[in-house]
């Protein structure tokens, strides 16, 4: 199905196991980013950040599992403590809360940074969340975001080497929900 259709397909969402789906996607990712890379000159972690700046995309999640795949995690070891994490949340529970901490601490970080501008702003503005993904639809929360990480490499791609032909593919398969 990937291979037909590489920024997922409708029955990519409705035939298979979505945490399935998004080891695949994980995959693809990563080919994705690393072509990108060649190209672009930038590290394959960084691919979808620079794709964001180009086009409003989820790149947190998709970042995360490229430099998870970087550091020698396979796709499926590092997508499927992503999604149980997120159900641990589901469930009331703080999965990692060393990982919280450091989140608050960056959040902090970045406020402080933004209270020149807008000394009102306090943590309860940046929206700060335990999970990434979405704890009542981790698995299809974490594939929706992988496959818009395809579209961002794609559309990086298109960019570097003009390839309009790409660039409108990449335009017509973007989600409408």
């Amino acid at each position: 199905m990937m291979h037909d259709d590489p920024c997922g397909s409708e029955t990519l969402f409705t035939e298979i196991d979505p945490a399935a789906a998004a080891v695949t996607a994980a995959h693809w990712l990563h080919a994705a980013a690393t072509v990108t890379a060649e190209y672009a000159g930038l590290p394959a972690t960084q691919i979808v950040t620079e794709a964001a700046n180009i086009s409003v995309l989820p790149y947190q999640t998709p970042t995360l599992v490229l430099e998870l795949v970087a550091d020698g995690a396979s796709p499926r070891q590092a997508v499927m403590p992503l999604i149980r994490n997120a159900l641990r949340v589901a469930e009331g529970k703080i999965p990692d809360i060393t990982a919280l901490k450091q989140r608050i601490t960056a959040a902090e970080q970045l406020l402080d940074k933004w209270r020149d501008d807008q000394p009102e702003l306090s943590l309860d503005a940046l929206d700060l969340r335990i999970t990434l993904l979405d704890p009542g639809r981790p698995a299809l929360d974490l594939l929706e975001d992988l496959l818009s990480g395809i579209r961002g490499c794609w559309l990086l791609y298109a960019v570097y080497t003009n390839d309009v032909e790409v660039a409108g593919f990449i335009e017509s398969r973007r989600p409408r929900r």
